[in-house]
């Protein structure tokens, strides 16, 4: 009997756990510096091993520890995106930034999986999951910024949308890149 369940469940739901415990997380300062990498490499983690393959501790500590280490990095990248060249659209502005932060952030995750994890496809992983990052990280930093500056909810509610929205889509796409995806029967 298989006592696995269906990845393209449980990525999402563990992502959107992870996405609303770092949203919160980054009101109670400093834990919000480290926080959702951890809670992020948590749900990966957990979902991999509960849905995909069982992992050893090894394995789930490098993804909690490359997943935490991809945040710090990604949001270094993302203020250093101060330092590109002004725009004057602050959509556009925000949805490069957080374009870049995305992608850097998710391509480590995606490294993590494609190099420890034999179920998983590299190829696969290091095109799809950098690229979901990319697109959910514009989206994030943009609906993170509106929600911040032109409307009254601001501080802490744009965090509370956002980290769930990069971290369900990124989730999400990991099952896809499995080395030999097929279609999951549940039991």
């Amino acid at each position: 009997m298989n006592t696995l369940r269906p990845s393209t469940v449980v990525f999402p739901v563990a992502g959107l756990c992870s996405g609303l415990c770092s949203g919160i997380s980054v009101v109670l300062q400093p834990l919000g510096i480290i926080a959702p990498g951890i809670f992020f490499g948590l749900a990966l983690a957990h979902s991999m091993d509960t849905s995909v393959t069982r992992l050893s501790t090894g394995q789930r500590f490098s993804i909690i520890a490359v997943s935490t280490g991809g945040y710090i990095i990604a949001g270094v990248a993302c203020l250093m995106c101060t330092r590109l060249p002004e725009v004057d659209s602050w959509i556009l502005r925000n949805a490069l930034a957080g374009t870049i932060a995305g992608a850097i952030g998710a391509m480590i995750v995606a490294t993590s999986f494609a190099f420890t994890i034999s179920a998983i496809s590299p190829v696969r992983t290091l095109l799809i999951v950098p690229a979901a990052g990319a697109l959910l990280g514009a989206g994030f930093m943009v609906l993170s910024v509106y929600i911040s500056d032109c409307t009254s909810f601001g501080h802490p509610y744009d965090d509370i949308v956002s980290f769930p929205l990069w971290q369900i889509g990124v989730a999400s796409v990991i099952p896809f890149c499995r080395s030999s995806y097929r279609s999951e029967k549940t039991s």
